[in-house]
């Protein structure tokens, strides 16, 4: 819980939005690359392209980073 508090506590409600759809497409879709952007766009068309690479980008490194830490076995 303290990791999740670190890493949005500072974020605002569309930051978390875009964090938050850019994992759930991680973790539930089948693709990769740029296509996680592409369905991120697809979901919610607010979001811009670059918008939801960066997301990825960023959902990525929490996910390596809780791995490397051993914070969840299910990643």
């Amino acid at each position: 819980m303290q990791f999740v508090a670190e890493k949005i506590g500072k974020m605002g409600v569309a930051e978390r939005e875009r964090q938050a759809t850019a994992l759930y497409v991680t973790l539930n879709e089948k693709c990769a690359g740029n296509s996680r952007a592409i369905l991120i766009k697809e979901l919610k068309p607010h979001i811009q392209i670059d918008q939801a690479e960066k997301a990825l980008e960023s959902v990525d490194a929490m996910i390596k980073e809780v791995a490397e830490k051993g914070l969840c076995s299910e990643l």
